[in-house]
């Protein structure tokens, strides 16, 4: 699923930003150009591939939620960390911050789904977040429902 949202991602970041690119790739930061010149890389079948792929988890997801309301997740495999730090611990592994951070939110990146993060209290004093996540279209449904869970009086 990964590699999937990541090459619709790449190929259509870079088709956004491949005129300026090409013109003042000064304008970008060094991160922010790296991942555009990465994304210049994706093949034109491997773009087709995952279109058809993304199509195939919308549908099993569309499945999914014929018998649920909601799924649960955490928002985050990892608490906080440092703004600037790009590794992370996660249990024996050390792992890209960014690919931990998007690990519980590509598949519904990829398939549309609306979903949504509330606080759900601290683990060593860092704050940590519970995801709601709903059917294709019911963001209004979600919204309702988890505004009533939710509420602060």
């Amino acid at each position: 699923m990964k590699d999937t949202l990541l090459n619709l991602q790449r190929a259509e970041a870079f088709d956004v930003h491949a005129e300026r690119m090409q013109n003042a790739p000064q304008l970008f930061e060094q991160e922010v150009r790296e991942r555009l010149e990465l994304s210049r890389e994706v093949r034109g079948w491997q773009y087709v591939r995952a279109r058809a792929c993304q199509q195939q988890y919308k549908a099993a997801l569309a499945h999914i939620f014929e018998r649920y309301d909601f799924l649960v997740s955490p928002s985050v495999p990892v608490t906080a960390t440092e703004v600037d730090a790009r590794e992370v611990r996660l249990g024996e592994q050390i792992i890209d911050v960014r690919a931990a951070l998007l690990s519980h939110t590509c598949a519904w990146n990829l398939t549309g789904l609306p979903a949504l993060s509330l606080p759900a209290g601290q683990v060593r004093g860092m704050p940590v977040g519970l995801q709601v996540i709903g059917a294709a279209g019911g963001d209004d449904y979600l919204l309702q429902v988890m505004s009533r869970l939710y509420r602060r009086d």
